[in-house]
């Protein structure tokens, strides 16, 4: 169902600007730029924003197979601006995961104060001019993810690339855990030496766990089980594996083992779900 949000309802009052600012037509806000990185050059391509002039971002497109309902692909062989039907909405999605992270972590204390990620900083805390790069379909890489943080006033720039699986290719904007994920990257890095304090391979390592967990708690509902089993990217992971009769990878995603409680038996050979030790 369609989901209309300004950006500055209760309880985010603080959004004095919403997500986009009066009189904006695309995905560009206070808090997130969302675009495509078609054309090589590290950025948000010029004019690749989803653009709406009556700011009803609504694209008809299909996340699993995009050639069946629309007829064209995700990436279309002559790139123009705007983007495709199916590229202005990832880019839609993206823009709108990564605005309700802000505005979720901002009411947890991820605010100017604690350096998040604004160009305009409302209290006069923190340094400003520092939007979020969010650049989907990102054309340096493929099957993966990242996000670079530097000290607060400098852009965080998320990119999200297009995972190459079997068929059809999947678009990592869509995938609501992995944007959550890299995002919970750019915030530990705030919130750890103003970006300067998670360098060496046991806190980066540390920085990964954080991101799934991040990942698993906003997207959890009151009704998921506490012993159920979770992953992390199961949508991206999707018919990456094709041994016979395994089809979907939302049992393993991206880690080794899925996210589960010891106690929790009936994975590979009845051990555990998640079989490795606890951290010391």
């Amino acid at each position: 169902m369609p989901i209309t949000r300004i950006g500055n309802e209760a309880p985010y009052t603080f959004n004095q600007l919403g997500w986009i600012a009066d009189g904006g037509t695309v995905t560009d806000g206070n808090a997130v730029q969302a675009g495509l990185d078609r054309d090589g050059n590290d950025g948000v391509d010029p004019n690749s924003e989803a653009v709406s002039a009556t700011r009803n971002f609504a694209f008809a497109y299909d996340p699993f197979d995009p050639n069946t309902n629309t007829g064209e692909a995700p990436i279309p062989g002559t790139q123009t601006y705007p983007g495709s039907a199916f590229q202005q909405g990832i880019v839609t999605q993206l823009f709108y995961m990564c605005n309700w992270y802000h505005d979720e972590t901002y009411r947890l204390g991820f605010t100017e104060a604690a350096h998040n990620f604004q160009n305009v900083n409302f209290t006069g805390q923190g340094v400003g001019g520092d939007r979020v790069r969010a650049e989907g379909q990102d054309s340096s890489g493929t099957n993966n993810a990242n996000f670079s943080t530097a000290a607060d006033g400098i852009r965080g720039r998320m990119q999200m690339y297009v995972f190459t699986g079997p068929s059809p290719d999947i678009d990592g904007s869509l995938d609501a855990d992995v944007v959550i994920h890299e995002h919970t990257h750019g915030l530990s890095n705030r919130l750890h030496g103003n970006s300067s304090g998670l360098f060496n391979d046991m806190s980066r390592g540390m920085g990964e766990g954080w991101s799934d967990f991040y990942g698993m708690s906003m997207l959890s509902q009151a009704s998921d089980p506490l012993d159920g089993i979770y992953t992390t990217g199961a949508y991206v992971t999707y018919n990456w594996f094709q041994a016979p009769g395994f089809v979907n990878n939302s049992y393993y995603g991206i880690r080794r083992f899925p996210y589960a409680v010891k106690t929790s038996v009936g994975g590979p050979n009845s051990r555990p779900h998640n079989p490795l030790p606890p951290p010391r």
